[in-house]
């Protein structure tokens, strides 16, 4: 179980490494298409996941973690592809060229959905960690032997 997680938590916390990884090339308009394709690329089967480990889960606590997680990880996976969708249409309304998209951040759709997406994502990368760690310490705790 903590193996699966442990895949989980990679899925989540790797779009957020590469949000640094692509601007560091510059803000053009592929880089940032190409950051929220491979976003969704490992967000979609980290939400499947975590469908399937709150139908597993033992414990009432990590049943209630992988529900939370079960919610806020869909909306920041949709903002993303959202935000995916804007970027393509800027892309394209500039005329296919590769141009500086540093002005989407600051006003108008995008800036409006990344302000849901980027709390979603946060509150996901800590809600993965926290489930992780609770499932590996119960996990601990049932194969301790009770001392009489």
């Amino acid at each position: 179980m903590v193996r699966r997680l442990l895949v989980l938590s990679a899925l989540v916390w790797l779009p957020f490494v590469s949000l640094f990884v692509f601007p560091s090339f510059g803000n053009t308009s592929l880089l940032h298409i190409a950051h929220h394709l491979i976003a969704l690329g490992l967000l979609v089967p980290a939400v499947l996941l975590t469908w399937r480990h709150r139908r597993a889960a033992a414990t009432r606590a990590t049943r209630t973690l992988a529900g939370v997680l079960a919610v806020v990880l869909p909306l920041g996976t949709a903002g993303h592809a959202v935000e995916l969708a804007i970027a393509v249409g800027r892309y394209a309304s500039d005329g296919f060229a590769n141009l500086d998209t540093t002005d989407l951040f600051h006003h108008g759709p995008h800036a409006a959905v990344a302000t849901v997406t980027a709390p979603a994502m946060l509150a996901s990368m800590l809600l993965v960690v926290a489930l992780t760690v609770t499932t590996a310490v119960q996990g601990r705790r049932v194969l301790e032997p009770v001392a009489d």
